[in-house]
């Protein structure tokens, strides 16, 4: 009886890896079958899920921040847009003070102890729903030392409202995780969800036009008086490398 149990348990544990490794096998097929690019913002690279080369890319100053968007080639429509921006924290050859708001006194004298330079990078990716515009921070800490560079930490990472209206974001949620698993590292994930509220009555037009909401994804939550409200859940999620 022992060594019926025993082959059953066995046999049981061969079909579980059989099914678990041809599981992973679909994945790795799929995740091949995606067609990625690496596009750099500034200093950083963000990892894109098509073709660079079939899409226009426009690169401005703004707000102190370089800004790429990503068009269709064809319709000239805003698919995404990045920005970057870098603040040099310290250059350990020649100061020996740092104002940073981010950085402890251990850190800001373990910097100072070392070569090499340090710089903040704020990292924003875009995205517009009707009349909300939206984008999702994160904060980079990044050392670099000729052409050495490495993801010392993460700072900080959260949601911003970008442009007026009636609207608002509810519920923001986002995190930054190093793919490697600790930091420092060279490439690290960010994501974020939230949902975005919308003020409007029967007689909005444009944008604020409940049937053109309706089109986009978003539905009526509640309705108080002659004041519709209709929600849409958000997300957004990216790879940021320093190679």
């Amino acid at each position: 009886m022992k060594k019926i149990i025993s082959f059953l348990l066995s046999l049981t544990l061969l079909l579980s890896t059989t099914i678990a490794f041809a599981a992973t096998g679909a994945n790795k097929v799929s995740d091949q079958g995606v067609n990625k690019s690496k596009l750099k913002i500034k200093d950083i690279y963000v990892t894109v899920p098509y073709d660079i080369s079939e899409v226009k890319i426009e690169r401005m100053q703004k707000d102190g921040y370089e800004r790429v968007e990503i068009r269709d080639k064809k319709t000239g429509e805003l698919i995404e847009a990045f920005g970057e921006k870098v603040v040099p924290l310290i250059n350990s050859s020649n100061s020996k003070d740092s104002k940073s708001q981010f950085l402890s006194q251990y850190t800001v004298n373990l910097i100072q102890s070392t070569s090499g330079d340090y710089s903040i990078h704020y990292v924003y990716k875009e995205r517009k729903d009707g009349p909300a515009v939206t984008r999702l921070y994160t904060i980079l800490t990044v050392y670099s030392y000729g052409s050495f560079r490495q993801i010392e930490s993460v700072n900080d990472t959260y949601w911003t409202a970008e442009s007026g209206g009636t609207w608002e974001l509810v519920n923001p949620h986002a995190t930054t995780i190093s793919t490697s698993g600790s930091f420092p590292t060279i490439e690290i994930e960010t994501f974020g969800t939230a949902t975005i509220e919308v003020r409007t009555t029967l007689s909005a037009g444009g944008e604020y036009s409940i049937s053109y909401l309706q089109s986009i994804g978003f539905s009526i939550s509640y309705q108080i008086g002659s004041t519709y409200y209709l929600r849409k859940s958000i997300s957004i999620g990216y790879t940021y490398s320093v190679y």
